[in-house]
């Protein structure tokens, strides 16, 4: 039965374990043989029938994984590899994770559906995880949407509780209580408290 054979050249041993990490976590190994020689990966297309479609996937997800770590503007990192590799306790909104990285002083911006950042992917993986986790403790708070956001990102950022968070806001005149509905509101536009918090390098 004919076959076809892909055979892609890495850097080092790391990088060959690397990318086949990544592979497996983004195509069936069922229709795939993956054998690594050296710094070479060569990858065997069972089905011949299929090997155009299958050649084609794979050559997308090497472009990804290069992406991921050897971009120039920045890794380029698809927004559902972030999602999927982090520990979610709560779905959460995807443009606090670029205003996170911009407020700790990363390079960073979101583009389609990818995050360009300099940041290293664990430390993104982690950072994502604790913004859930920071997220979660925030939707029972009586607060706007926004107001919630705002404050776990601040967490975030800082390392600090939820309660810290509101306090420092507050005093920032960031965040207020509406007297009508007993909730906490923002004092200013999303956009603009993330400004102010970006300049105020001491607080940060």
């Amino acid at each position: 039965m004919m076959k076809k054979v892909l055979k892609i050249s890495f850097r080092d041993s790391k990088d060959v374990i690397s990318f086949i990490e990544y592979l497996n976590k983004n195509i069936s190994r069922e229709n795939i043989y993956v054998i690594s020689e050296g710094n070479n990966v060569k990858i065997i297309l069972k089905e011949f029938e299929k090997s155009r479609i299958l050649a084609s996937r794979i050559k997308k997800i090497y472009q990804e994984w290069k992406n991921l770590y050897y971009g120039k503007e920045g890794k380029k990192i698809p927004l559902i590899f972030v999602l999927r590799e982090a520990d979610l306790k709560v779905a959460i909104p995807l443009s606090a994770i670029n205003d996170i990285l911009n407020l700790k002083g990363y390079v960073s911006k979101i583009e389609d559906k990818y995050l360009i950042s300099d940041i290293d992917l664990d430390t993104l993986k982690e950072l994502v995880s604790i913004f859930s986790e920071k997220y979660s403790e925030c939707l029972l708070l009586k607060a706007d949407p926004l107001a919630k956001r705002l404050v776990s990102v601040l967490a975030t950022v800082k390392g600090i509780n939820i309660d810290e968070s509101i306090r420092l806001l507050l005093n920032l005149g960031l965040l207020k209580i509406d007297e009508k509905d007993k909730k906490y509101i923002l004092a200013r536009s999303y956009d603009r408290c993330i400004g102010i918090l970006a300049k105020s390098n001491s607080l940060l």
